[in-house]
């Protein structure tokens, strides 16, 4: 019989209210947490690879008798901090080593008046929050993998919380943002680089992003992390070994989530081969001595290579004793500020343009993959996202890895661990997002190994005098099957019509033939990847 709880955790829920940084004094809540507890959740928003991260969020609630966090009592010592966007962290201390279980900023928080319930309920969201809710502008980049896009992204809207970013798989021909949210650019550019590619923020606040290669080259998810096994409903001998956990055990055979047609047009862009007008402003601008306008020239298109408006060609009518001054904020993109100083005295001007090289969208190159056994059984099953950053062979190689992953069904579980013991307790705070882990349900007839897509903590009794009870879901996707007898260079049996090519999404981590490694990226002791 397992106890409900671990005792010798500490937990610390604090806001810094005044962003100093400090996370001490009246920041800290820890004694004022309600015993209806806090959940916290991050990773996607389903069980499934291929859906989009979510934004990670925090909930709990605050005794409000001493009314300290009223924002209309001005005797509260609070009053003028109080407010959204505040810093939130929460952590855990067991046995002398700290567990970050959420950082945030304060979205929102209802203050309850009521006598027979003085209490606020506040809500919490990760820097995810941040990038949803900033439009962004960026240069033209040409052949960048998408890790080094996802740093400009990041970069552009002045990300300083730490960052692990892989390298990227895809190199789109070309890419830019014009005039979306940070969050759908870094969702748009995982969507391109295929499954089990991933960006999330981790309970520490760190960005990460996982490339579709992570999980045959990450050493959590090359073994499995932990074994979660459970016995028939019969009493089944032996007993059960390896670690426990609780109802609800919800499983989805995947059925309906199963993909076996991906087709894709892939548009081909080329720069003019001269310069041309990309945008124009036939409005009349004063500008007096010594000030200067800016104009926001927005195109249609995508270019490169902008120039700065000439005076003689680029400028309407222009008069005025002033002389006039043209910089341009950048040469690429779909949009650049033209800055304009007058000198020497005003300076009018009815007209202006942007020359540049445009990037035109040419001929289209169309990809068509399909798995006919599972058409044949299933029925036709499309992909219905757009793969927007691609080439025509990343295209490609997506299209098998989606085949590969979801031409057959894939079975997602939701696991519930609670915090019965230390080890237990270890579990629930380590394991996180591409964490390979087996899981053994004998009613289900199920023993496999899954990986884990999303978490979502739940702490009650937060009570200083009481353990608490910490319990986490892990939102968890079938390992693919492997496709046996790959083909391999000078081994007997894997020739030419003797074996099959592992390029189409189902490489093995053991033999993957991988350039940069030092073991086993040779001839002779690997086999081409996707």
């Amino acid at each position: 019989m397992w106890a409900p709880c671990v005792s010798g955790a500490a937990y610390t829920i604090a806001v810094d209210w005044n962003e100093d940084g400090s996370f001490s004094g009246l920041d800290v809540l820890t004694t004022d947490v309600l015993d209806q507890g806090i959940t916290t959740s991050y990773g996607r928003d389903q069980a499934r690879q291929l859906s989009p991260s979510k934004v990670g969020d925090a909930a709990f609630s605050v005794c409000n008798v001493s009314r300290v966090f009223s924002p209309e009592n001005t005797s509260s010592p609070l009053v003028n901090d109080l407010g959204a966007a505040r810093p939130t962290r929460i952590e855990v201390e067991l046995e002398g080593e700290t567990y970050p279980i959420h950082s945030g900023r304060i979205d929102d928080f209802n203050v309850n008046a009521d006598f027979s319930n003085r209490s606020v309920d506040f809500t919490s969201l990760d820097g995810l929050a941040l990038l949803q809710n900033a439009e962004i502008s960026t240069a033209v980049y040409r052949a960048q993998r998408t890790g080094f896009l996802i740093n400009r992204i990041l970069d552009s809207i002045g990300w300083t919380a730490p960052r692990s970013i892989d390298v990227g798989a895809n190199r789109p021909p070309w890419w830019w943002a014009e005039g979306v949210d940070a969050l759908s650019a870094v969702n748009s550019l995982v969507l391109s680089e295929g499954p089990p590619a991933i960006a999330y923020v981790a309970p520490d606040g760190t960005f990460v992003f996982r490339d579709r290669h992570h999980r045959i080259q990450d050493a959590p998810s090359l073994t499995s992390q932990a074994f979660f096994n459970a016995n028939e409903i019969s009493c089944e001998t032996p007993v059960v070994s390896g670690f426990s956990y609780t109802p609800p055990f919800t499983y989805d055979h995947g059925w309906r989530d199963i993909i076996n047609h991906v087709t894709q047009d892939v548009e081909i862009r080329t720069p003019t081969a001269e310069d041309e007008v990309v945008w124009s402003d036939e409005g009349t601008y004063t500008i007096s001595s010594g000030e200067t306008i800016t104009i926001n020239a927005v195109a249609n298109e995508p270019f490169i290579m902008a120039q700065v408006p000439n005076q003689s060609i680029d400028f309407g009518t222009i008069s005025g004793i002033g002389t006039l001054t043209v910089t341009l904020s950048r040469t690429s993109g779909q949009s650049t500020l033209i800055r304009l100083t007058a000198s020497g005295g005003s300076v009018t001007f009815t007209y202006i343009q942007l020359r540049a090289r445009a990037l035109d969208t040419g001929a289209s190159l169309k990809i068509d993959e399909s798995d006919s056994a599972s058409i044949s059984t299933h029925g036709d099953k499309t992909y219905p996202n757009n793969l927007e950053w691609v080439n025509r062979h990343n295209a490609q190689a997506v299209a098998f890895v989606i085949l590969a992953h979801y031409a057959q069904r894939r079975p997602i579980v939701q696991l519930r661990v609670v915090s019965c013991d230390p080890e237990h307790f270890v579990q629930i705070l380590t394991r996180t997002i591409s964490d390979r882990i087996t899981i053994r349900n004998g009613e289900l007839g199920l023993f496999d190994d899954f990986f884990i897509e999303s978490v979502a903590h739940s702490i009650q009794r937060i009570n200083p005098d009481q353990p608490p009870v910490h319990s986490v879901v892990f939102g968890c996707e079938r390992d693919i099957l492997e496709i046996e007898n790959c083909f391999t260079f000078d081994v007997a049996g894997r020739g030419f019509d003797q074996g099959v090519f592992c390029g189409q999404g189902t490489d093995d981590p053991d033999t993957v033939f991988i350039f940069d490694d030092p073991q086993n990226g040779q001839f002779d002791f690997g086999v081409f990847g996707t």
